[in-house]
Formats: C-alpha cells, sequence, structure tokens
C-alpha cells in the first residue's frame, strides 16, 4: 500500500525532467529490459543455431580450422559465428529499442502504470498488468526475427533430409505486411499500457489492430507462391502423396500458417473485448 502511494504521490506531482526515462518509470523500465532482453536473446540465438544448421544440413567437417562445405558453398566457422551473432544482436536491440520509445512516451506523457490493483467482488481486474503486454510484444518480435531473420528454421524432413517450407526470397519480400503487422500489435499492446484498463478504448483498438493484423497475415501466407515449390514436390512424392486429404493439406502450410495465425488474432480480440464489456458491465 505505501509503495502505491508513494507512485501515487509521482504521478500527481512529477519532479523536473532531467532525463529520457526516470522516477517510476526507470524503476520499472529496468524491470522490463530484465524480462524481455534475456529472454529475446535466448530465443533469437535458439533461432540463429537452428538457422546455421539449416543452411547447413548435409556439411562436411574437414578438420578444425577448416571450411564447412554446404551446396557448394565455402563457409567458414568464424562466418558461421558471424551471422549468429549478428542474428542474436539485431533481436536484443529491436527489443531495448521497442521497450525504450515505450517508457520514454509513457514518462513524457506521465502514465499511470502502476501494479495491477486486486480483483473486485466481481472478479474484474481493474488495471492490466504490465508483464501482459510487454509478453505480447516480445512474442511480436520473435515472429517477426523468425520470419525475416531465419526462415528457413521453418523447414520439414522429407526422405532424410530437411526442406524448406517456405520460400525464403519471397516471404522476406513480403517484409512490408510482416512490419505493418508487428506495428499493429506492438501499437495495440502500448494502447493497453497507456489505458490501464480493459475499456471499451482498449476493445475498439484491439478490434482495429486485430482486423490489420487479419489483413497481412492474408497478404503473407495467402498466396501460393510463399511455399517452396521443392517443398511441395517432395511431399507429392512422399507416401504422403498418396493420401488425397492428408496431400491437400501437406503441400498447403501456407494455409494452416494462416488459419492458425487467424484463430491466435481471433482469440486475442475475444479475449480484449469480452474483458472490456465484462468490465463496463461491472461498472454499470
Amino acid at each position: 500500500m505505501e509503495n502505491h502511494n508513494e507512485n501515487r504521490h509521482f504521478y500527481d506531482n512529477p519532479a523536473p525532467r532531467t532525463a529520457l526515462i526516470s522516477g517510476v518509470y526507470y524503476i520499472k523500465y529496468k524491470r522490463a529490459l530484465r524480462m524481455v532482453l534475456p529472454v529475446v536473446a535466448i530465443i533469437a540465438g535458439v533461432f540463429a543455431i537452428l538457422g546455421l544448421i539449416f543452411d547447413n544440413v548435409g556439411v562436411l567437417s574437414m578438420g578444425i580450422g577448416a571450411s564447412f562445405i554446404t551446396f557448394g558453398v565455402d563457409v567458414t566457422p568464424f562466418a558461421m559465428a558471424a551471422q549468429g551473432v549478428s542474428n542474436i544482436v539485431g533481436a536484443v536491440v529491436q527489443a531495448f529499442a521497442v521497450v525504450t520509445v515505450i517508457f520514454a512516451g509513457l514518462d513524457h506523457f506521465g502514465v499511470d502504470i502502476g501494479e495491477a490493483a486486486p480483483e473486485d467482488s466481481a472478479g474484474d481486474c481493474k488495471r492490466i498488468p504490465l508483464t501482459g503486454p510487454l509478453s505480447e510484444i516480445m512474442v511480436s518480435l520473435i515472429f517477426t526475427v523468425l520470419f525475416l531473420g531465419v526462415p528457413q528454421v521453418l523447414s520439414a524432413p522429407i526422405g532424410g533430409e530437411w526442406i524448406r517450407i517456405f520460400d525464403i526470397d519471397v516471404l522476406r519480400g513480403l517484409w512490408l505486411p510482416i512490419i505493418v503487422w508487428t506495428t499493429a500489435e506492438i501499437a495495440t499492446e502500448i494502447f493497453k499500457i497507456i489505458e490501464g484498463r480493459y475499456t471499451l478504448r482498449v476493445a475498439i483498438v484491439g478490434t482495429l489492430g486485430g482486423i490489420v493484423s487479419a489483413v497481412c497475415a492474408f497478404m503473407v501466407f495467402a498466396g501460393e507462391s510463399v511455399v517452396n515449390p521443392v517443398f511441395i514436390n517432395r511431399v507429392t512424392d512422399s507416401p504422403v502423396g498418396g493420401i488425397e486429404h492428408l496431400e491437400s493439406i501437406a503441400t498447403r502450410p501456407n494455409v494452416v500458417m494462416l488459419a492458425v495465425m487467424l484463430i491466435i488474432i481471433f482469440i486475442e480480440v475475444m479475449d480484449v473485448v469480452m474483458n472490456a464489456l465484462k468490465r463496463e458491465g461491472v461498472e454499470a
């Protein structure tokens, strides 16, 4: 209770700004960084390692310090390590920049980001915990790194080989809807932080963000060109190819991915809308 009162005093009587992020915001900013950056770094590291593995499937080691030979291209261990480190650093810098911009904005506008209050008698949470939106932002950044940074990780074992499911060049060429998709997700979560509660405004913004995300998902995964043609041919020639319904699903991974994404978006929108309606009903 004392901590809440101190926070309340800070919001009502802000000190003169002497830094980009200060006071209560800086304390929670550091907490957010400690939560977000290690997770992003670990996941980006896993993606980087998997990306290098899938880029060098069937690689022959020629001895310590020698080159690795894959697909007729020489790749030194140093170059592989540098690429992996670059992917990790890029993901961490992105996460750091997003979190910093969010808290700088919250500090600038004096938004109350107090801890979530206990539930009332009707079970309605009075505040949206800060960890919720930050986790969603982290997931959005991870998906962006996956789709644009290491899409080769999305591979499947067919006939003793790992075959890339999506055409990497086509998927990376769809960077604009992927970035818009990520931006819509992050903007929605930032608005949740600013609003602090499941209000009708949050429901409207969440619904609009969900619509934008769904449109972008269609733009990325609806077209058949995003699927690696080699993957389709290998699936058709595999035992799965003799099973009509299973083949129609296996040769359309883009449709499966689109369906999964739309279900996730729908669940997220309904969660926000139902919480907002529940709260408005309680307040009414």
